[in-house]
């Protein structure tokens, strides 16, 4: 009986103590730890320029007589800003049948976001009367930096249907394209007149401008 009493007085003390050490245990948590994490986030940039780096072409002077060779200004090292307010892409003067000129222009993408890009031309003034025949005796030819043309010649007086011209893409900052547009007036049998009212384009005047689009690319090639 007395054995008995003893063990069990012992097996009651082991009990106490497993118990008090599983509430010791109990009262620890495993190792843990906590990050906080931080996030900006920055808007890209979509930012070009446009600059003309060289104009060639034959453009009479001012008694209308044409040279005999073609005339070339070369901007390369100083590129003309066209956002400046003074600025123009083209300097005909006094255009009579035979002159043309071609800009080479250089579109440069300032910013973080690739994009695609385009030209199109853009009449600014009333085609009526002589205006409306000139448009139509004056054609335009946008060719790439090696001298390709883009599309086929056009005239001005349909550049509006024409649209935008897709010229391709800038996928990185400060990558720069070159693109070339030419304007003549042909010395051909159709533009030749001998000032009769209503079918001249003598005295005409036409406006318009070189408008270059850059749209986000949203799909990788």
């Amino acid at each position: 009986m007395r054995f008995t009493r003893t063990k069990a007085i012992i097996i009651a003390a082991a009990a106490a103590l497993l118990s008090a050490g599983l509430l010791i245990a109990a009262t620890f948590a495993l190792f843990s730890d906590s990050v906080k994490t931080v996030n900006h986030l920055q808007a890209g940039t979509l930012d070009v320029s446009l600059y003309k780096i060289s104009e060639t072409g034959v453009i009479a002077d001012g008694n209308g007589i044409i040279p005999a060779t073609a005339q070339t200004e070369d901007y390369s090292s100083s590129p003309i800003d066209l956002e400046a307010s003074d600025a123009s892409v083209f300097s005909l003067g006094n255009c009579v049948p035979g002159v043309w000129q071609e800009v080479t222009l250089q579109i440069v993408n300032n910013g973080t976001v690739a994009f695609d890009y385009s030209v199109s031309l853009v009449v600014t003034s009333e085609l009526t009367g002589s205006a409306a025949l000139l448009a139509e005796q004056l054609m335009v030819t946008v060719s790439d930096a090696d001298g390709n043309a883009v599309v086929p010649a056009f005239s001005l007086a349909v550049a509006q249907e024409r649209g935008e011209i897709a010229l391709g893409s800038l996928t990185e900052a400060n990558a720069a394209s070159e693109f070339k547009v030419k304007v003549e007036l042909p010395a051909n049998e159709s533009v030749l007149d001998s000032g009769a009212e209503g079918s001249t384009i003598m005295g005409a005047q036409v406006d318009f401008d070189i408008s270059v689009k850059a749209q986000q690319k949203t799909e990788q090639a």
